[in-house]
């Protein structure tokens, strides 16, 4: 069912609402958020007079004026009657301790006279209410799409309050925010509806249902009105003259009560109809009316959210349309394809770079969304750039593309292909659809994989340059990408970092260091396995580089390879000298606090999350397995790893060097020691890798043997549980 549901198309369904009815939310929105202040303003009844009986009420008014016609109560609590007396006549609101009118309830303000016939009706009476209802019912629809599209989004209900990494400001905090406002703004849009429905009488009429009353309960009942307190009543009316005949009509929240005028005792009653109640009940939680500053000041952010909704999805469709492809050839006529499968449209921002680089190179280049894809005659080379959705699934526009390739879509003209994935490490389910156009690609004939798929995680710009050049150098390629179209706007959490220390391996063949870094911000939630964004000068792509938190210092340590621009710029630096850089957590490579049993496999600089874990480490039992080229590049490291070990927070340690004798790599540590990962495995404890993506499909292929061997669930299986942890580059 839950499948169902989801393969809804909900982003189009909630595209078309907010289209038909954005003008009118907006209207509603802008006004309803001043209308939340009204409930605010309005005088409050005197404190405790809800609990007034009425029989104390009608001594206290009979005292004060010669003739009272009717009493009635707002939703606000304020008391009003129709009276003579000597001092006031007519309708005026009192007091009801002491039954004197009160000067100080002013009428409603122009502002708010104005903002509600144009929040109910847009001035235009019965038509305008019309439209309006027809808005509200919409939202009700554009809540329930949202709910999809966000549990969609978040693979899984039951993830539904997980953490979104904000990398777009509008389209992630849309989320976001829809997340935290779901619930009030389905019932102002709810509310909304049932009062328009109501409006036009569209529920079935009702009859009130008298109460069948006997002379023995009347006998029975008693003074009602020393039963009865003031909070229960909506309205009085008063008998018109003395005649027995004649009686007291109290109309209270869910019945109208008809009472002996002489004794108070009951004569009848009615129920109220069901749909009238719900109206009253609408109107109240609509409006906010009596129902306190809170809930109006919940009014106020729903509405606040409702106009930041409209914005945010303006400004996605806006840069979604301008995302569109722009070919200047037909697809039969292209010898590159570039296929792009995107929810939001943000993949399309890299495969414009590409398909401008390839067009300015002189390459034939056709690029379309993935449902588009058509039999290429020309066809070279497939370029398939796609994000994941939800739990595995395709993008809206790339739904259809694993059926088109199951039909025959490619013909039998020879190609070769290349699958670049985009997605975020923290969802289960990190580009599964990639991978399976991959699979499904492998399966074909006469298409050749031009590179093992690579993946780019939340948007980063490094990663996809570091495809890029995979890419290129495969296909010969002589193209420049232009990068000022892939920077994206600076993270706004970008703090100065100042660097504390420095220090370079004694292999200089390593070409490898570890920098100290000041953690600007104290009381920031930091993890070792966190990453750390940097920024190079004058630039808007980040690199990220796994941390180690060391507590002891309040600092933080990263091991480099100097092997980029960023590399090098960092390698540069000195103590006192700052960069510009933010914290991105990285929660899918925490080992957990409750973890006691943690085994820790890595090589080169991947050990520097480790030693985070190792120094924080209070009572779980942890052995490290790392590989480096030799003894002397291990040094970097040695004087931290044996403190480690005279502190008992570290308990074993074993290394591998690939360039002494015997050569020897960290997945070879991983068979030598099988009988230690098995029983770290069999007990429930965690193996985690980091470093290098060929050492850890080694490591991976030797666990799947260990596994195996000790009856252990498979490798795939193990890492879905979380039993294995891999963060690798």
């Amino acid at each position: 069912m839950r499948r169902n549901a989801l393969t809804i198309p909900w982003r189009k369904i909630h595209l078309f609402l907010a289209l038909f009815s954005g003008l009118f939310l907006l209207i509603a929105a802008a006004t309803g958020l001043v209308l939340s202040f009204e409930p605010i303003a309005h005088a409050k009844p005197p404190k405790g007079s809800e609990t007034i009986l009425l029989s104390d009420l009608l001594e206290t008014l009979s005292s004060q004026y010669l003739e009272v016609f009717s009493l009635s109560r707002d939703n606000y609590g304020i008391t009003k009657i129709e009276a003579i007396g000597e001092l006031n006549d007519g309708s005026f609101y009192i007091n009801p301790f002491d039954g004197t009118a009160i000067e100080s309830v002013e009428e409603s303000s122009a502002i708010f006279d104005f903002c509600r016939d144009l929040h109910r009706s847009l001035f235009l009476k019965n038509p305008g209410r019309f439209l309006v209802g027809l808005a509200s019912l919409s939202l009700l629809f554009l809540t329930l799409s949202g709910l999809f599209l966000i549990i969609k989004r978040m693979g899984d209900f039951r993830r539904f309050f997980h953490r979104i990494i904000v990398l777009d400001l509008n389209r992630d905090n849309h989320a976001r925010m829809g997340r935290l406002f779901l619930i009030p703004i389905a019932f102002i849009s709810l509310t909304a509806t049932f009062l328009f429905f109501d409006r036009f009488k569209a529920f079935p009429a009702t009859q009130t249902t008298e109460s069948l009353v006997t002379a023995t309960e009347i006998e029975q009942s008693g003074n009602q009105f020393e039963k009865i307190e003031l909070g229960e009543v909506k309205e009085i009316l008063f008998p018109l003259s003395a005649d027995p005949e004649e009686y007291y009509e109290v109309k209270l929240k869910d019945r109208t009560l008809y009472l002996d005028q002489a004794n108070g005792s009951l004569i009848s009653a009615k129920q109220n109809p069901l749909v009238s109640n719900l109206h009253d009940l609408s109107f109240k939680w609509h409006t906010g009316e009596g129902l306190g500053n809170f809930y109006s000041l919940l009014l106020l952010l729903s509405s606040f959210a409702m106009l930041f909704f409209l914005y945010s999805g303006f400004k996605m469709s806006i840069v979604y349309l301008r995302k569109k492809p722009t070919n200047n050839i037909g697809i039969n006529e292209a010898t590159y394809v570039i296929l792009v499968g995107s929810e939001t449209g943000h993949s399309y921002r890299f495969a414009h770079a590409v398909f401008n680089a390839l067009k300015q190179a002189g390459e034939s280049v056709f690029m379309t969304s993935m449902n588009q894809m058509k039999e290429a005659a020309k066809m070279k080379h497939l370029l398939i750039m796609t994000s994941t959705y939800g739990d595995g699934d395709a993008p809206a526009n790339a739904n259809r593309f694993l059926e088109k390739i199951e039909g025959g879509v490619f013909g039998e003209t020879e190609f070769s292909y290349s699958v670049l994935g985009f997605g975020s490490k923290s969802y289960p389910y990190y580009c599964q659809f990639a991978f399976n156009v991959q699979k499904a690609l492998s399966n074909l004939s006469q298409a050749t994989a031009q590179l093992n798929i690579h993946t780019v995680d939340n948007l980063s710009v490094s990663d996809f340059l570091e495809w890029l050049k995979a890419w290129k150098k495969k296909l010969d390629l002589d193209m420049e990408v232009d990068l000022t179209q892939l920077e994206p706007a600076r993270n706004p959490q970008t703090q100065t970092f100042e660097v504390i220390g420095k220090s370079n391996s004694v292999n200089r063949e390593d070409d490898t260091f570890m920098l100290e870094l000041n953690l600007p911000d104290k009381e920031a939630k930091i993890k070792s396995g966190d990453l750390l964004g940097v920024y190079m000068h004058e630039s808007n792509i980040e690199r990220y580089y796994s941390i180690a938190f060391i507590r002891e210092t309040g600092s933080i340590l990263l091991s480099i390879k100097k092997t980029g621009l960023c590399s090098t710029f960092l390698h540069e630096l000195n103590s006192g000298n700052s960069i510009e850089a933010f914290i991105k957590p990285n929660p899918h490579f925490y080992p957990g606090s409750l973890t006691k049993d943690l085994l820790l496999i890595g090589n080169g600089t991947g050990i520097a999350p480790f030693l985070g874990f190792i120094e924080n480490n209070s009572s779980a039992n942890i052995r490290l397995l790392w590989g480096g080229q030799s003894a002397s590049s291990f040094a970097l490291y040695q004087s931290r790893i044996k403190k480690y070990c005279k502190e008992d927070k570290l308990h074993q340690y074993e290394l591998a060097f690939s360039r002494e004798n015997p050569k020897t790599y960290v997945q070879d540590l991983v068979i030598l020691h099988h009988q230690e990962v098995g029983r770290v495995l069999s007990n429930g404890g965690k193996v985690m890798i980091c470093g290098s993506i060929k050492m850890r499909d080694g490591v991976l292929k030797n666990i799947e043997k260990i596994s195996q061997e000790h009856n252990l669930p498979s490798v795939s299986e193990l890492l879905e549980n979380r039993q294995i942890l891999s963060d690798c580059y």
